[in-house]
């Protein structure tokens, strides 16, 4: 995929192009419109993850790209869509906790929001992320005063202190 940024003035139209690097700058600094929603899916599929991770990090991603960026090889690009707006919106709890089995730091995030996830099931998400392996994931999730009361409670008695900790200051919190 190759970028070119043209300028047009009056009859005068000047292109230039852009490096990987350049274009992600020029997308993170773009301001949030509905109208760059096929732009953003287009650039979902760029072969550089610095773009990716800037797509993943808009408002406005149809679901066809947040089901394309949820794949991404990148860790980078998965933990911006979990912390994205449009992420909360559209990652389903599969998608979620798909998510979550590849990455620890992206497990905690979820965790950290699990009932903000407009098109997941809460509860089934956070009984999920309480079965994942690495505790970082539980953690996230036991801290999480939102998160569902049953799963907070069975985390009191995790197996790692941290999330045992975790949970009960929930609950006194």
């Amino acid at each position: 995929m190759k970028a070119t940024l043209v300028i047009i003035s009056g009859r005068k139209k000047i292109a230039a192009d852009l490096g990987s690097e350049q274009l992600a700058q020029l997308v993170q600094k773009l301001p949030p419109d509905p109208k760059t929603q096929s732009l953003w899916g287009l650039l979902a599929g760029h072969s550089s993850s610095e773009v990716r991770e800037q797509i993943a990090s808009k408002s406005h991603l149809s679901p066809k790209t947040i089901a394309r960026l949820a794949e991404d090889p990148s860790v980078d690009v998965i933990r911006a869509l979990v912390r994205s707006e449009a992420g909360e919106k559209w990652l389903s709890t599969d998608q979620l906790l798909a998510i979550a089995q590849r990455d620890s730091e992206a497990a905690s995030a979820i965790g950290n929001s699990v009932g903000a996830f407009a098109s997941a099931n809460t509860l089934s998400l956070a009984r999920g992320l309480a079965r994942l392996p690495d505790p970082r994931g539980r953690q996230g999730l036991a801290s999480n005063v939102d998160a569902p009361k049953s799963i907070r409670r069975r985390l009191r008695t995790d197996p790692d202190a941290g999330v045992r900790a975790a949970a009960r200051d929930a609950f006194e919190g």
